[in-house]
C-alpha cells in the first residue's frame, strides 16, 4: 500500500506535468487560430479562406485545451487516490499497533498486580498457611508430634503451591520427601531459616536498583546479628532509608513541570514530611502519572494531524510508558511526519492547480479565438456564445490562481512546522539519553554498594559457620 501510495503520488506529479504541456499545446493553437482570425479581419479580399482557416485552427485550440482540462483532471483524481491509498495504509497499520497496544497494557496490569503482592515472605503466605505453620511451630513447642506433622505437612504442601522464593521452596519439597525427622526439622529451624535467606536476597536485589543511602542501609541489614534485621528492613526500614532520596526525587519531579495529578500528589508528600508519605507518592505515582499523561494525549489528540492521531489512539490503549513516551518524545516526530505529509500534499496540488489554471487560461484563449472566428464569418450569435465561455474560464483560471498560490503557502507553512517538530523531537531525545545516562550511573553506584554488601554479607557468614 505504501508502494502503491508513493506510485500513485509520482502519477500525480507526471499528470500534473502532461497537463502543462497539453495546455501550453493548446495556448500554441490558440495564438495561431487567433492570428488567422485577425487576418481574416484585416483581409477583405481572401476573408473567407482566412475566416475559415480561423475557425479550423480555432476548432483544435478548443480540442487541445478541452484535452489539457481533461489531463488536469486525471491529475488530480490521481492524487485523491494516493491520499486514499495512504490513509488506508495508515487505518490498517493503526489497527495492529492498537492490537498489540492492548496486549502490552494488559502484561503491565498483570506485572502491576503481582508486584503489590511482593513484599516479605511472610506476606506472600496466605493466612490458612500462616495459620498452618502457627500451629505446628505451637504444637512441636509442646511436644506433640502428631499434630506438629501433620500441621506441618499441609503448611509445606501450601507454600510451594504459591509464589515463594528458592530456598524456601527447596527446603518445604525437602521436608516433604523426607522422613518425619526432616518435617519436623523444618518446622522448628529450617523453614525460618530458609525464609530469611529469600529475604536477604530480595534485599539484595532491592540494592541492585536503589541509590547509595538506601543500598548502604541493605548492606546494614545484611551484616546485622540480628536475624530479624533483614524482614524488618523490608517491612520498614527501607522506607526510612530512602526518605531523603525520596524528597529529592520528588523535587526534581515538580521540577519538571508535571501534570495536575502529580504535582497535587508531590505537594503533599512533601507537606507531610513523613517517610511514608514520600514512599507512598511513588506507590501511586505511576496512576497518577497516567491521569495526566491521558490528558495531555486527549490535549494533543484534539488538533492533532492522521500520523500523531494514529500514535495517540495506540498511547491511550497501551501501557502507562507508552503514554508517556508519546508526550514526551513520539508526538514531535509523528507531527514531523504530519507536517512533512501535508507539505508533499500542498506542493503537489499547488502544482495540479497551477497545471489547471494554464488549462483554463488555454481555453480561454481557445474560446476567444473561435470568437474572432465566429466574427470574421459575421456569426454575431456564435461569437457571443464564444465570449461567455472565454469569460468563465478566465474566472475558472482566477479561482485555480488563487488556490495554487494557498497551496503553495500551505506547503511553506508545513515545511516550517515541520522543521519545529523535528527541533523538538531533536531535543527531547537529547533530553531522555540525559536521563538514561544520570540513570545508569546511579544504578552502576546501587550495583557496588550492593556487591560490598554481598562480600561483607558471605565473610559474616563464614566467620558464624566458623564460630
Amino acid at each position: 500500500a505504501a508502494n502503491t501510495a508513493q506510485s500513485l503520488a509520482n502519477t500525480a506529479a507526471s499528470a500534473a506535468r502532461a497537463a502543462r504541456d497539453a495546455a501550453s499545446s493548446a495556448a500554441d493553437h490558440a495564438e495561431a487560430a487567433a492570428k488567422a482570425a485577425k487576418a481574416a479581419a484585416d483581409g477583405a479580399v481572401k476573408a473567407a479562406d482566412f475566416a475559415a482557416t480561423a475557425t479550423k485552427w480555432a476548432n483544435e485550440s478548443v480540442t487541445a485545451a478541452e484535452a489539457a482540462v481533461k489531463a488536469v483532471q486525471d491529475a488530480q483524481a490521481v492524487e485523491q487516490a494516493a491520499r486514499d491509498s495512504e490513509a488506508e495504509k495508515l487505518a490498517q497499520d493503526t489497527e495492529q499497533s492498537l492490537a498489540e497496544a492492548r496486549e502490552m497494557a494488559r502484561m503491565e496490569a498483570d506485572d502491576r498486580e503481582k508486584a503489590r503482592k511482593a513484599t516479605t515472605q511472610s506476606d506472600a503466605l496466605d493466612a490458612e498457611t500462616r495459620d498452618l505453620i502457627a500451629k505446628a511451630e505451637k504444637a512441636y513447642a509442646a511436644g506433640d508430634t502428631a499434630q506438629t506433622l501433620s500441621a506441618g505437612r499441609q503448611a509445606a504442601m501450601n507454600l510451594i503451591s504459591t509464589t515463594i522464593g528458592t530456598w524456601s521452596r527447596d527446603a518445604a519439597e525437602h521436608a516433604l520427601a523426607g522422613a518425619d525427622e526432616d518435617l519436623l526439622a523444618w518446622v522448628a529451624a529450617d523453614r525460618q531459616i530458609a525464609q530469611n535467606q529469600d529475604d536477604r536476597e530480595t534485599v539484595l536485589a532491592v540494592a541492585k536498583v536503589s541509590t547509595e543511602l538506601v543500598a548502604d542501609a541493605a548492606q546494614a541489614a545484611l551484616l546485622a546479628t540480628d536475624t530479624g534485621a533483614v524482614g524488618t528492613f523490608l517491612t520498614t526500614g527501607i522506607t526510612a532509608a530512602a526518605a531523603e532520596d525520596n524528597r529529592v526525587a520528588i523535587l526534581k519531579v515538580l521540577n519538571s513541570s508535571p501534570g495536575k495529578a502529580v504535582s497535587a500528589s508531590a505537594q503533599a508528600a512533601l507537606d507531610d514530611g513523613s517517610p511514608q508519605a514520600l514512599h507512598g507518592f511513588f506507590a501511586t505515582y505511576a496512576d497518577n502519572v497516567k491521569e495526566d499523561d491521558e490528558a495531555a494525549v486527549f490535549t494533543i489528540l484534539n488538533t492533532a494531524g492522521p500520523y500523531t492521531k494514529a500514535a495517540a489512539q495506540v498511547a491511550l490503549e497501551g501501557p502507562t510508558w507508552m503514554r508517556r513516551d508519546f508526550v514526551s518524545t513520539v508526538c514531535h516526530r509523528t507531527a514531523q511526519l504530519d507536517y512533512d505529509a501535508a507539505t508533499h500534499v500542498a506542493a503537489i496540488r499547488a502544482s495540479i492547480a497551477r497545471a489547471a489554471k494554464v488549462a483554463q487560461d488555454a481555453q480561454k484563449d481557445a474560446y476567444e479565438a473561435s470568437k474572432a472566428a465566429a466574427d470574421a464569418r459575421k456569426a454575431s450569435t456564435e461569437a457571443a456564445k464564444w465570449a461567455d465561455k472565454a469569460k468563465a474560464s478566465a474566472a475558472k483560471a482566477n479561482d485555480y490562481a488563487i488556490e495554487a498560490d494557498a497551496n503553495a503557502d500551505a506547503a511553506e507553512k508545513s515545511a516550517k512546522d515541520a522543521q519545529a517538530s523535528a527541533d523538538k523531537a531533536k531535543a527531547a531525545a537529547a533530553s531522555a539519553r540525559t536521563a538514561a545516562r544520570q540513570a545508569n550511573y546511579s544504578a552502576n553506584q546501587a550495583v557496588a554498594s550492593a556487591a560490598a554488601a554481598v562480600a561483607s554479607a558471605s565473610q559474616a557468614q563464614a566467620s558464624a559457620n566458623a564460630a
